[in-house]
């Protein structure tokens, strides 16, 4: 058995932290990167050519073979291994951006021509090639910074800080974005003027907030773009829909798209408690444990989830993982490497499995993991699920989904471990969020 080792360096809640991620001599990094105040991790395995379909959307065709015309379609590139996170493409001003789709923060923030620290090679955005480009004013009723540091020159800035002293900042801007069908949308947002050297990642250049309006002020509170869309009737109702699957996916505008579902039927809907963070409960009514682990039920004093596209691990409270760990350790040492000084939970390997032993491994020898959300409706990971497949060389490994962050310890953050298995609707009309087990592919499409 080889294992591929994952050496943890003091991961902190609003931070960046780069993790060397060493098999021999052939070094890879797994980086687990900040992108916003308020929520964590975005995971990307480099080392290898990242592997998504490019894929022109104009309608949806569903499963039942009918096209959709309600929503404004938004191709979605990436994957949970293939690049550690999920991006679409916008045009601003003309100029093609690839920014990070993340329902963790709302604000969209992109590199500008002149940014000194950017890094090199990535989109920029450059204002003087598109004559719909506007500078937000210092004086604009729109700017705040007067009240929070100042503004730069006459123009109004904007800052985006993290813990570990990651940052981007630079100036509002405004100008003209198509967004997948959405076309000319009027929206403002954060033109990268100066980014610190850990804030930018190689398959994205920047970041686009799907988030609540009330999560936007950096310090100004601009209008995301989402809800711009929205005000501007470029999209019809305040609701989308995301599918993840292992290279890409889709976003659907303006619309409850059933077509991702495997079972339009079997949609679930959830209450949120907070549409801003698209924040659901775990079960506190039922008697007995929110969680299981195999037959083993775990308590959880924590009932709070924030589904977050922009955080790529299932991360629970430390209170949990220690638990679900213990399980692990006590009932399923009969699997190699799961137990004994290095521990999947202890140290983050990511382990090989003798091709003859593997199926046997994940389909008889490890539990199925179950979380019951308010409802009643159980999201359900067998072990296929949360041992995520990578590849590399002519080894296959499998690496642990799950995972505790500190600073998390009042909260679940459901990443794309859970959102590679089940599409979300995101109704903020109705505050609830719509989910299901997702189809067996996102790219349905009409070309």
């Amino acid at each position: 058995m080889k294992s591929l080792n994952i050496f943890a360096l003091g991961l902190l809640i609003l931070s960046v932290v780069a993790i060397p991620l060493e098999q021999e001599s052939a070094p890879l990094k797994l980086s687990l990167v900040k992108k916003n105040v308020n929520r964590v991790l975005a995971r990307r395995l480099v080392g290898h050519e990242p592997k998504w379909r490019h894929v022109k959307r104009t309608d949806r065709v569903g499963l039942d073979g009918t096209v959709r015309t309600d929503a404004a379609m938004v191709s979605i590139h990436g994957g949970i291994t293939a690049v550690g996170m999920y991006y679409a493409y916008v045009i601003v001003g003309g100029q093609k951006v690839d920014l990070q789709v993340d329902t963790g923060s709302a604000m969209m923030a992109l590199p500008q021509k002149d940014c000194s620290t950017c890094r090199k090679g990535d989109n920029r955005y450059d204002p003087t090639k598109s004559s719909t480009s506007a500078e937000v004013q210092c004086h604009d009723k729109k700017c705040s910074s007067s009240r929070y540091g100042g503004c730069t020159g006459n123009l109004c800035k904007f800052n985006l800080a993290y813990a570990d002293s990651a940052y981007a900042n630079g100036v509002l801007m405004c100008d003209t974005v198509d967004w997948g069908q959405a076309k000319g949308i009027d929206a403002c947002f954060g033109a990268i003027t100066k980014e610190s050297a850990n804030f930018e990642r190689e398959e994205v250049d920047g970041i686009l907030g799907l988030a609540g309006e009330s999560l936007s002020c950096n310090p100004s509170c601009i209008t995301p773009l989402f809800d711009a869309a929205l005000e501007q009737k470029k999209i019809s109702k305040s609701i989308f829909t995301v599918c993840m699957d292992e290279h890409g996916g889709s976003l659907s505008l303006g619309a409850a798209d059933e077509s991702v579902f495997e079972d339009k039927d079997k949609i679930s809907y959830i209450p949120m408690e907070d549409s801003s963070f698209y924040e659901i409960k775990l079960d506190s009514e039922k008697k007995g444990g929110q969680i299981k682990v195999g037959d083993v039920e775990i308590s959880s004093t924590v009932h709070k989830v924030v589904v977050d596209t922009g955080t790529t691990l299932l991360s629970v409270p430390k209170s949990i993982f220690d638990k679900m760990k213990a399980v692990f350790l006590q009932k399923y040492c009969s699997v190699k490497g799961l137990c004994g000084d290095d521990s999947w939970f202890d140290s983050g390997l990511c382990e090989t499995f003798d091709p003859a032993e593997e199926d046997d491994i994940l389909d008889n020898k490890l539990p199925v993991i179950t979380l019951r959300l308010k409802g009643g409706y159980i999201i359900e990971l067998t072990p296929r699920d949360y041992l995520l497949s990578y590849e590399f060389g002519n080894e296959h490994y499998m690496c642990l989904g799950i995972m505790y962050m500190a600073g998390t310890s009042n909260e679940f953050l459901f990443g794309n471990t859970i959102n590679l298995k089940y599409s979300m609707i995101y109704d903020r009309q109705k505050h609830q969020l719509g989910i299901g087990k997702r189809a067996a592919s996102c790219a349905d499409v009409k070309e």
